[in-house]
């Protein structure tokens, strides 16, 4: 058995020592690397919601690209014994793997799974009209006004794909008609900014990455305080998006 183990080792050196001779592969293995280090420091440093989105998912492919390319670059030629090589690519190909099972659970399947048990409010629903001129003095396509079947107090939006702000049966039931509009306008604000979206990717980066969640904190906090700014800049006071987060709470 030990020789069967230092056979497979060799085997795993033996690519790697490859890997390493080989100047294009590893010189796309070490710029791969570098670019990943400063796109995390552009992430650190970039305050637009929009733009800090792009430079996650590139900073995500960057870091599962040299972990492909190496685990790609391995060979074996004991596979009846176990190759260790097999073993050692299933592991590099892990992170690549997560990435990009995660990016279809939260981009397509999320939304998906946020919108059930929702019905689409009316579209004479005076609500509806208020996001449709909002959505318009914005510029941005009017979302859908969705209302979830729970009767505790819950919103939302959704800004991948079609757009769309849900709102609880029981939040419409507790919420005033100003504090409906307060909280749509908040929620408006965050689908303008693609918020939502910038949730999602924190969410992955996070999840393949821990130690940077303190900084998407933070970012999420300030975009929070942002769409509750908006909406009382809207309405001309704090008032009716105050009242509406307390009966959330």
């Amino acid at each position: 058995m030990a020789n069967v183990e230092n056979l497979m080792l060799e085997h795993v050196l033996a690519g790697l020592n490859a890997f390493a001779a080989d100047p294009l592969k590893l010189g796309a293995f070490a710029a791969s690397a570098v670019l990943a280090l400063i796109l995390y420091a552009l992430i650190l440093r970039e305050s637009d919601i929009r733009a800090k989105t792009r430079l996650v998912y590139l900073n995500l492919l960057a870091l599962a690209f040299p972990l492909a390319l190496l685990a790609f670059s391995l060979g074996c030629s004991v596979a009846q014994v176990g190759c260790a090589v097999t073993i050692s690519q299933s592991l590099l190909l892990a992170f690549p793997a997560a990435l990009v099972l995660a990016l279809a659970f939260f981009r397509i399947l999320g939304p998906r799974l946020q919108t059930l048990n929702c019905t689409a409010l009316d579209s004479g629903h005076p609500l509806c009209k208020f996001v449709a001129e909002e959505s318009l003095r914005l510029g941005i396509p009017h979302p859908r006004i969705l209302l979830l079947s729970c009767q505790k107090p819950v919103a939302y939006s959704i800004s991948s794909g079609s757009p769309a702000i849900v709102i609880s049966i029981g939040a419409m039931e507790v919420l005033t008609q100003d504090e409906r509009k307060a909280v749509v306008l908040h929620e408006l604000y965050h689908v303008a900014r693609r918020s939502p979206s910038f949730k999602i990717s924190a969410a992955i980066h996070r999840l393949l990455i821990p130690f940077s969640g303190i900084s998407f904190f933070t970012d999420l906090s300030a975009e929070e305080k942002k769409a509750d700014g908006y909406a009382a800049q809207v309405q001309g006071t704090p008032r009716f998006v105050n009242c509406a987060k307390e009966k959330f709470s």
